[in-house]
């Protein structure tokens, strides 16, 4: 290369260079500008921000202020670090009695709104624990020295980078002292319930326990602490089947009140109950009457006896005499050789005139008032003397007869009428059995009581034959009088005894409690 081209190229080199040194300047001109622009704007952005933080800081206070002011709880708003109320709203005020200048600046225990400090400290420890506490019931004191009971919750807030205590209370003593009548008025309720002589509960609309009185009405002997918000047809299954359910739910169904009788599904009783359906469930009265329908049932068995009587009294001697002179005729013919073929039928007409002399003997018995012979027995001396018999009855039909005899005091006793009582007893018993089944007759002494059972091995009683016990002239039997049992309750009336009567699909067992 020349000298010539070589100057040439460096002043070539030299002009590239100039220019990309004006670019390299251009391009830092526009750094520098688009920098300071970005500077601007970044300076602008931070001061928006900063302005809209601060507005919605502003609006939030204003709102928090709106809120508190307008809040109808008494509220006040307390600084942490040294007890000191900031602010408090015109139903704090109100609640307290004070004005705003006495209460600003100055602690609540100067105030002395707290009755209890105790109560206060531990609210302070749940805020310091939890950053709130709710629902707190505190007793409070007014500047007038009045109590009053208040519910109040508190929160932990920041304002001017202090914490605070920020307090809402709701005065409740118009609550308190309503609810103390209620209670009273409750309890004078409960007391009277408790005071009735009849048995009393409260169901709820599902069938639940929701009251129930002292008085022990329930089966199964339930106690009230143990039947308290449980159903009734979960704690005794069998009434959904009785009468009790379908008269509840007529009660429930239509609205009214309803009242009937019926027998315990659980036990030997008689009750008498009215229901009374309300808004929010049914209320019952229940009453045992099984004492009440067993005088009903022997007055009116009394009331047929003494019927009973008044016509035997008049019947005997006209239908006995005429009785005697037709048995004397026929055993006459009897003896008659022209006569003797027809031996079969006096011999038969015979025997029923023997059997029409039994029954009205029979009548004169269940109508008798008074024993004629009592005297001071033991009742098993009696039940040994006529065992052997009632066993030779009972092996005749394959069955079996038992005895448990305890020790027992003797009794004022007619023995005569004692034993007719235990065969008529026994005989029932053995005839309600099947062969290979076993009749026990048990002795034994129950507080002022000697009882006679007898007890066997049946297929029991239905209810409406046991309704008809011992009623003159009815019987289950196809040959049958009805008066055994009858002549039984009148032989038990006269030596002052009370005939009960417990059977099942086990059998059936005769109690003759004799009173000592």
């Amino acid at each position: 290369m020349t000298k010539e081209q070589l100057i040439a190229k460096i002043n070539e080199l030299q002009q590239k260079l100039q220019n990309q040194e004006m670019k390299n300047n251009n391009l830092n001109n526009l750094l520098n500008s688009a920098n300071n622009s970005f500077l601007e704007f970044n300076k602008d952005w931070k001061y928006a921000l900063l302005s809209e933080a601060e507005e919605q800081v502003r609006i939030s206070n204003e709102r928090f202020a709106k809120a508190f002011n307008a809040n109808p709880a008494a509220s006040a708003i307390t600084r942490l670090k040294d007890d000191i109320i900031v602010d408090v709203n015109d139903s704090f005020l109100k609640l307290f009695g004070y004005s705003r200048e006495e209460v600003i600046g100055v602690t609540p225990t100067i105030l002395g709104t707290w009755i209890e400090s105790e109560a206060r400290l531990e609210m302070l420890s749940m805020l310091k624990k939890q950053g709130q506490a709710d629902s707190i019931e505190i007793d409070i004191r007014k500047k007038s020295g009045e109590r009053a009971t208040v519910i109040l919750s508190t929160a932990l807030i920041e304002l001017g980078g202090d914490e605070h205590i920020v307090g809402s209370m709701v005065d409740i003593s118009e609550r308190k002292v309503l609810e103390k009548q209620l209670k009273q008025t409750n309890q004078k309720m409960f007391n009277i319930l408790d005071g009735i002589t009849e048995g009393f509960f409260a169901l709820d609309r599902e069938g639940q326990f929701t009251y129930v009185n002292k008085h022990q009405c329930l089966a199964l002997n339930k106690k009230r602490e143990e039947v308290l918000g449980k159903s009734i047809w979960q704690l005794f299954p069998k009434s959904l089947n009785s009468k009790l359910y379908k008269e509840y739910h007529k009660a429930m169904t239509e609205r009214i009140p309803v009242q009937f009788e019926m027998t315990s599904v659980y036990e030997d009783a008689y009750y008498e109950i009215r229901a009374f359906p309300y808004d929010d469930g049914i209320s019952v009265f229940i009453k045992n009457i099984t004492e009440k329908k067993k005088y009903q049932k022997e007055i009116s068995r009394l009331s047929y006896l003494n019927l009973i009587g008044q016509m035997a009294a008049g019947i005997s001697h006209e239908v006995r005499n005429p009785l005697t002179t037709v048995r004397g005729f026929l055993q006459m013919l009897r003896g008659k050789d022209e006569c003797s073929k027809f031996n079969d039928y006096f011999e038969l007409m015979i025997e029923e005139l023997d059997r029409t002399n039994s029954i009205i003997t029979e009548y004169l018995s269940m109508t008798k008032s008074k024993s004629e012979e009592l005297e001071m027995q033991n009742l098993n001396t009696i039940v040994e003397t006529i065992l052997p018999l009632i066993q030779a009855d009972a092996v005749g039909q394959d069955k079996y007869v038992e005895s448990e005899l305890h020790e027992i005091p003797d009794i004022l006793l007619d023995s005569k009428e004692i034993r007719q009582l235990i065969l008529n007893l026994c005989r029932n018993g053995l005839e309600s059995m099947g062969r290979g089944k076993r009749l026990k007759i048990i002795t034994s002494r129950e507080d002022n009581c000697v009882v006679l059972g007898i007890q066997d091995q049946g297929e029991g009683i239905t209810g409406e034959v046991l309704e008809k016990l011992g009623t003159p002239f009815f019987t289950t039997k196809t040959e049958g009088t009805g008066l055994g049992l009858g002549i039984c309750y009148s032989i038990a009336s006269r030596h002052n005894a009370i005939i009960d009567i417990k059977t099942g699909e086990e059998g059936t067992t005769f109690f003759v409690r004799f009173k000592l």
